[in-house]
């Protein structure tokens, strides 16, 4: 009899047991002692955890790439389907008429073949956890089909204005290697509500630290991992670029996952065969050097297999020594000859954190940094002006200026407007990061978060 209950209760633990089936979760040594008693811890999964630091979510996976899509999806169940339900079926797919749902799926699927076993296998497992079918998982981390229509929606002024920069060495006030970067994003003035911070601890890659949203991890923007490696990533405009493509934020989150120094990402982008849409100009740096890697391809390109890669270090452009400065859509030299003239105020801005950095030049820290990428800037006289007052500037096109231009028509209850919801600086020597999100626009320099970044990744 005993025997039996034994046998009976074995069972049991077997059939319930999170690691029956690949649907449920993975089973992790209790995480409690990794928690911080000072940190308010607002979920605890196995080892994965979500605690609030600093007013911020922030998100700790571990594993293989299904487990840490099954962390995700459980600890953020609610907020992924909530921006899945808002940002996407209430939002994007309604956002333009020529690009309805259907749309948005058929591009996912398209470019789905691109995406790593593995990749796949993580967001598998959101999608098992947080109750969403694979196929919206799948959109969430892939590119917006508007990104296909990029270099001609340029023209109606529907283009991001993204901006990074990197100062080191005699640029900096102490030596420092330091890096600004800004997300100026379509926000829907909903998006920037599921912003949060994840920490990775992959079973296979280097642990690493990327800004993002809830229910999409494959997309990165920026982030920082345990050899003190940041990677930086903005859209590079080229005529005739193949829609067809890996996603490159998805090729951002390898970089960080899987690169120890900047030639090793140069290394990598060289490798990727082929990358879809705007192309990419992606900012590697450590401690020691900085470069910019641009990368696109267009229509022929991709069926001849081949994809133009071009680099740049510090002090090359405007004889500014061991200083990088990178926008959206700028012009020859700082990219390739063919690429598309910018937006007047994409230009503005280029010039405007070029002179800024100059006129800093030699005492730049942190705080500089964030007083440029919340600078203010006035498109016709190029001047800086009042957070308060509409106007575009080094992190932001603020007031909305898309409307309703024929078929593009926008229904009246979308606020849609180009705005900066993510922005970072990072001292690499200090190894320290601070960052502003979960707003619809990033003004001021209050709005930044610290955090140290191996605390972060132990």
């Amino acid at each position: 009899m005993k025997k039996n209950l034994i046998i009976g209760g074995l069972i049991l633990f077997i059939s319930t047991s999170p690691l029956n089936s690949r649907n449920n979760a993975y089973s992790f040594p209790n995480s409690a002692g990794r928690l911080k008693s000072n940190n308010k811890i607002l979920a605890a999964y196995g080892k994965a955890y979500l605690e609030e630091l600093n007013g911020y979510k922030v998100i700790h996976t571990f594993g293989s790439p299904y487990e840490e899509g099954y962390q995700h999806g459980k600890l953020l169940k609610n907020e992924i389907i909530k921006c899945f339900k808002e940002v996407y079926q209430e939002g994007f797919f309604k956002a333009s008429p020529i690009l309805p749902k259907i749309v948005w799926y058929f591009y996912a699927k398209l470019n789905e073949k691109f995406l790593r076993p593995e990749e796949k296998d993580e967001l598998k497992g959101i999608a098992d956890a947080a109750g969403l079918k694979y196929n919206d998982i799948l959109v969430m981390n892939s590119e917006a089909p508007y990104q296909a229509l990029a270099n001609f929606l340029e023209s109606l002024g529907m283009s991001s204005h993204c901006s990074q920069l990197a100062v080191m060495g005699k640029a900096a006030l102490d030596g420092n290697t330091l890096i600004g970067r800004n997300l100026d994003s379509l926000d829907l003035n909903r998006w920037h509500k599921y912003a949060l911070i994840q920490v990775h601890h992959p079973q296979k890659g280097y642990n690493f630290i990327a800004p993002g949203y809830a229910g999409k991890v494959l997309e990165a923007i920026i982030g920082w991992n345990e050899k003190n490696l940041i990677i930086a990533q903005n859209n590079t405009p080229y005529p005739f670029q193949s829609p067809f493509g890996l996603y490159t934020g998805i090729l951002m989150r390898r970089l960080i996952q899987n690169c120890a120094v900047p030639k090793e990402a140069e290394e990598m982008i060289k490798n990727t065969k082929i990358i879809s849409n705007a192309g990419t100009s992606i900012l590697a740096a450590n401690n020691k050097e900085a470069k910019v890697i641009e990368a696109a391809q267009n229509i022929i390109d991709t069926f001849k297999n081949n994809k133009i890669v071009q680099s740049r270090k510090t002090g090359e452009i405007d004889n500014l020594l061991d200083t990088l400065t990178l926008a959206n859509h700028y012009k020859t030299p700082f990219t390739f000859k063919s690429a598309i003239p910018p937006l007047e105020g994409s230009l503005l801005r280029e010039q405007r954190i070029k002179k800024l950095i100059s006129s800093n030049y030699g005492k730049i820290d942190s705080e500089i940094i964030k007083n440029i990428l919340t600078d203010k800037l006035d498109l016709k006289t190029g001047k800086n002006i009042g957070p308060e007052n509409p106007g575009d500037n080094a992190v932001d096109w603020y007031g909305k200026r898309i409307a309703k231009f024929g078929p593009f028509s926008i229904p009246k209850n979308l606020e849609v407007r180009i705005t900066t919801n993510i922005s970072a600086v990072c001292d690499l020597k200090e190894k320290i990061f601070w960052i502003a999100l979960g707003k619809n626009y990033i003004s001021r320099s209050q709005d930044y978060k610290s955090f140290k970044i191996m605390e972060l990744l132990k």
